[in-house]
């Protein structure tokens, strides 16, 4: 489409649904574009329009009647705060909003309404309440996403009297098929609020959910996804027309009796089976399982059913794959994940486990043994100049004694009586202390007692 078509804020072109898509995000708008030819390249368009006022700072969104071409609106990272703030109503053409993340926004009242509206998403807002008869106000409406708020309960989300059950059938329960209300805090649904409702795919993914009793009502449910929450038990299940159940990651110790015959179940979650300890009775059967032997998660829900045959109809299963066989025969070729294999890698895995473990205490070992070593060595090396430096203290001590007063013998007194009288012989104290005589005086005093006894 030429430029000068466009409005000058956006940015203009065609999408492969044939469809126009004027791009005007992450402008800093607080309201619509204010360019004069905006409406009027909206008006005069001759296919549908998607308009995209993402990442803006709009606060209203007021759409004029005359923009009967507009097919969709992405309002999301804005800073809407209520309903009625944005005026849809008169847009006959409208089939997708998108509301997510506006932080501001809180309550999701009755104040819009829209006759054409069939994708609402208000994700990742703040919303806290839903406004009773909201709904109401949306009769065309498939698919409702709350996902990622602060919801605690939908008591006002479905009509709840007799008469607003009527009127509920005529309209938005006829046409609304998914749901998703996951990741918010949600502890309870209304039971009777869903009776009529033609709901295909439900979302309470990441909640509070303690029961299964609304399940009841949901004659038309095909998919339900409930992992992560307080579910403790499976009673008062009831999906006829279930093809896919995930109640991963909850509670579910407390389950005794699990009987999901003839559900037109293809698979089902392991995890939902895995922390079940209390499990008596598995009944699986008239189901057309998909026997996917590449999936692991289908090969540990085959090694469960088939070893727990005291209480599980396994005889009973069927595969129907490109052809209808039993489960028993099922994995049974190449790549089969049969209990020898298995077990025969579990023991890899720890004898891997073990000589690793051998290897580092071995390492270990070895460095203690070598700080042991040095520290032996250190210690002799210190004992050593300890040794030394006591050695040579002492010899220090030995040539610094005072020893005058210390006759020698090599000088022999002029009278041997009158130095025995003079100096009397040790005792023996004195005696160890006195230094040890080397050779030579030892030899120079015998000559000099040999010289005196022969004089």
């Amino acid at each position: 489409m030429p430029s000068n078509q466009c409005p000058e804020e956006c940015s203009c072109s065609d999408t492969e649904e044939y469809r126009l898509l004027v791009n005007c995000s992450v402008l800093g708008l607080k309201n619509l574009p204010s360019h004069p030819g905006f409406e009027q390249f909206l008006e005069t368009s001759a296919s549908e329009v998607e308009i995209d006022l993402s990442r803006n700072e709009i606060i209203q969104a007021h759409f004029p009647p005359s923009l009967k071409r507009v097919s969709g609106i992405d309002l999301s990272y804005n800073e809407i705060g209520v309903m009625k703030n944005v005026e849809i109503s008169a847009l006959q053409s409208l089939k997708k909003l998108d509301l997510s993340q506006n932080k501001k926004l809180e309550k999701m009242s009755k104040d819009v309404r829209s006759e054409s509206l069939e994708v609402l998403t208000v994700s990742g807002c703040s919303v806290n309440e839903v406004e009773e008869g909201f709904l109401q106000q949306f009769p065309a409406l498939r698919s409702l996403d709350l996902s990622c708020n602060s919801l605690t309960e939908l008591t006002a989300l479905f009509p709840s009297g007799p008469k607003d059950l009527v009127d509920a059938g005529k309209s938005v329960h006829r046409h609304l098929t998914l749901l998703n209300v996951s990741h918010n805090e949600i502890y309870t649904m209304h039971e009777k609020g869903l009776i009529g409702t033609r709901i295909r795919v439900l979302d309470v993914s990441n909640n509070n959910v303690a029961h299964f009793r609304f399940t009841l009502y949901l004659q038309h449910l095909e998919e339900l996804y409930a992992s992560n929450n307080k579910l403790k038990n499976l009673d008062g299940i009831a999906l006829p027309n279930a093809v896919l159940l995930d109640v991963s990651k909850n509670e579910l110790r407390d389950v005794r009796r699990l009987n999901l015959i003839g559900n037109e179940l293809t698979g089902l979650r392991y995890e939902i089976l895995h922390n079940a300890n209390n499990l008596e009775f598995l009944l699986l059967a008239e189901n057309p399982w998909n026997c996917d032997c590449e999936s692991e998660e289908f090969r540990a829900l085959h090694r469960l059913v088939l070893s727990e045959r005291s209480y599980s109809d396994g005889d009973d299963l069927h595969c129907h794959n490109e052809s209808v066989f039993p489960w028993s025969e099922a994995c049974s070729g190449v790549g089969a994940p049969n209990d020898d294999l298995v077990l025969s890698s579990r023991a890899a895995f720890y004898a891997v486990i073990y000589l690793f473990s051998a290897l580092f205490g071995i390492l270990i070992a070895a460095a203690c043994y070598r700080c042991i070593q040095n520290l032996r060595q250190s210690d002799a090396v210190v004992f050593t100049n300890d040794r030394t430096a006591v050695n040579d203290r002492e010899e220090i001590l030995v040539d610094n004694r005072d020893m005058s007063d210390i006759p020698y013998i090599d000088d022999p007194p002029p009278d041997l009586q009158s130095v025995r009288r003079s100096t009397p012989p040790p005792n023996y104290d004195v005696a160890v202390r006195l230094p040890a005589l080397t050779e030579e005086q030892r030899e120079t005093a015998l000559s000099t007692l040999s010289l005196q006894k022969i004089t």
